[in-house]
């Protein structure tokens, strides 16, 4: 088999670009395989998958990340507001 291209998608940036991705996908008869590198669900699962330079990160796996460092490190994760 051979790769034609690979693609870094962040579903939130996309908008609608998603199902125009996923009817590419189907179109070279296979689907887009977004996966969160953490617990390996897929994009269709989750509600945000956040990409990264090499991988991707569900929105629950980054709420399990930040309780970790808030029990063992003391981080204090900033207030919803104040990321805006």
């Amino acid at each position: 088999m051979t790769t034609i291209c690979r693609l870094r998608v962040d579903r939130e940036a996309m908008g609608g670009g998603m199902e125009r991705l996923a009817t590419f996908g189907s179109l070279l008869g296979r689907r887009p395989r977004l996966r969160c590198l953490f617990c390996g669900r897929n994009a269709d699962a989750v509600e945000r998958l956040v990409a990264g330079a090499s991988a991707h990160i569900c929105d629950a796996c980054i709420t399990k990340c930040v309780a970790i460092l808030v029990q063992h490190v003391g981080f204090v994760a900033p207030a919803a507001a104040e990321m805006d």
